[in-house]
């Protein structure tokens, strides 16, 4: 972890993001998953997109913030056995809809295709990584994207902002 002011500051970012993007008519949802890795240790951010006529299809962007290095790769068609539900949030507080697309977190997964990859952060640097790609996702499928630490002790916040739509 960082110091305490660093957390403070880390935390105000999380809370004010999504009152950010509240005006921002294409983001509808929001979801972020916090965690701490140790050295080569991996964090597995888990996207499902239910099958066609059951779902909206969900395109977006992923962000993922770390205090020291990682590599993040995003992999299409995965296979999960069990994982831990995180819930989204609406970003219109006037609006009542929920999302299809489900997210979550899990220890062991079955990657599927890569997609994507990046690295963020330095040795002894806070790094932080956001695409511009919007990521259009497939019905049907679940995707893993996977962040690998290279430092000991580094907290890690991945997020997605994301809007539904029919095709």
């Amino acid at each position: 972890m960082g110091t305490g002011y660093d957390n403070i500051k880390a935390a105000t970012r999380r809370v004010q993001r999504p009152q950010e993007w509240a005006n921002d008519k294409e983001k509808g949802f929001y979801v972020e998953y916090l965690t701490e890795l140790s050295s080569a240790s991996v964090a597995y951010f888990i996207v499902s997109v239910p099958t066609v006529g059951v779902s909206k299809i969900p395109h977006g962007k992923f962000q993922i913030e770390s205090e020291a290095a990682l590599s993040i790769e995003l992999y299409e068609d995965c296979t999960v056995s069990t994982s831990t539900a995180i819930g989204s949030i609406n970003i219109d507080r006037n609006s009542a809809n929920t999302a299809s697309t489900t997210f979550g977190y899990a220890s062991t997964v079955t990657l599927g295709t890569k997609i994507w990859t990046a690295e963020a952060g330095g040795a002894y640097a806070i790094g932080s990584e956001e695409d511009s790609t919007d990521f259009k996702l497939k019905q049907g499928s679940t995707y893993v994207l996977q962040v690998t630490s290279k430092a000991a002790g580094n907290t890690i916040v991945m997020s997605y902002t994301f809007h539904e739509h029919d095709e």
